[in-house]
């Protein structure tokens, strides 16, 4: 059979294979190494009260600052303007000025149930222009009249997010189902809604907060991968606007075992001639009760679990056979 005389529509004509410089055209290009990559769908969701808004916004404006955007046009279908006083984002809306386009609900003249096929379409006929642009939407289900749990309603949805990814990075905050808020250890990661969110997006993030009265620390955990990206901490500081970017690893870690790692860096620190983990235990209990920290650390087995899991990033071991391997301070030479 000759498949490629058959028809008016040739689909097996070498004319519509993909070509290297279609390839070459479209390569991956990060704002946030391994974490936000432009013109890409993403989906922020967390349980209410978790700094999905605060995350999101404060690293758009992160991106503004070290100049990986040219503009943020942050849709908010959800915060009362209270909050948004709360938040001082007059403040970045005055420093930005030329730069960010904060666009209320509680302006009469926006509605949001229809204002994301109108991105689309203005941006398709604005030909000429060609910035980098992110656009936020907070959150997805005040801009759409969809029933969230229906694939049928939510498909046309997404796919008017993904044809608009071709202009602009795109993304949308989401919720989960009810969870217990006093347990972080109890979320079961589930977002709400159709399965067409995860099947549509490029990546979801789970969003989660860590329990702090001096600063804000955020946690984004990616659900599904499709570009390699990795898990991201970033602590806030509000005032500023600034933020830095954590050891997810460690900062994800809970009371105990990141209070054991701290015992065991200290340790291993003072050690420069090296010492073994029945050494470090010993030492780190020892150093724990000598200052009434002994019920934040882990037990012995997971001890183990911690000097494997942060060998070559917190210290270092010289290779030998248990229980004689040596643990020495990250910067030295063996």
């Amino acid at each position: 059979m000759n498949l490629e005389n058959k028809g008016s529509f040739d689909v097996f004509a070498s004319k519509l294979k993909i070509k290297n410089i279609d390839l070459d055209n479209s390569r991956l290009i990060w704002l946030k190494n391994s974490f936000i990559a432009k013109n890409m769908l993403y989906m922020f969701y967390a349980a209410p009260g978790s700094g999905k808004s605060l995350g999101a916004f404060y690293l758009a404006l992160d991106l503004l600052k070290e100049n990986k955007i040219d503009k943020l046009y942050y849709f908010d279908g959800d915060n009362p303007l209270a909050t948004l006083t709360d938040r001082n984002i007059s403040n970045f809306i005055q420093k930005f000025e030329n730069k960010l386009r904060y666009i209320s609900y509680t302006n009469k003249n926006v509605n949001c149930k229809t204002i994301i096929p109108e991105i689309l379409q203005k941006l398709k006929d604005d030909t000429n222009n060609k910035e980098n642009i992110l656009i936020i939407f907070d959150s997805i289900r005040n801009f759409t009249n969809a029933d969230m749990l229906s694939d049928k309603e939510v498909i046309p949805l997404m796919d008017t997010l993904q044809q608009l990814r071709d202009y602009a990075t795109v993304w949308f905050l989401h919720h989960q189902p009810k969870q217990d808020l006093n347990d972080r250890s109890k979320n079961n990661k589930a977002y709400k809604g159709s399965t067409a969110f995860m099947d549509s997006v490029d990546e979801a993030y789970f969003v989660s907060k860590l329990p702090s009265n001096k600063r804000l620390t955020i946690l984004f955990e990616p659900m599904k991968q499709r570009n390699s990206t990795t898990s991201q901490a970033i602590t806030i500081d509000i005032k500023s606007g600034n933020i830095s970017y954590d050891d997810y690893e460690y900062t994800a870690l809970d009371i105990k075992r990141k209070t054991t790692v701290d015992y065991i860096a200290r340790v291993v620190n003072s050690s420069s001639n090296g010492i073994n983990a029945k050494y470090i235990i010993y030492q780190v209990k020892a150093l724990a009760q000598s200052e009434n920290n002994d019920d934040n650390i882990v037990g012995d087995k997971n001890f183990r679990e911690l000097l494997k899991r942060f060998e070559n990033k917190y210290w270092r071991i010289k290779e030998g056979t248990y229980p004689s391997i040596e643990y020495y301070p990250i910067n030295t030479d063996i």
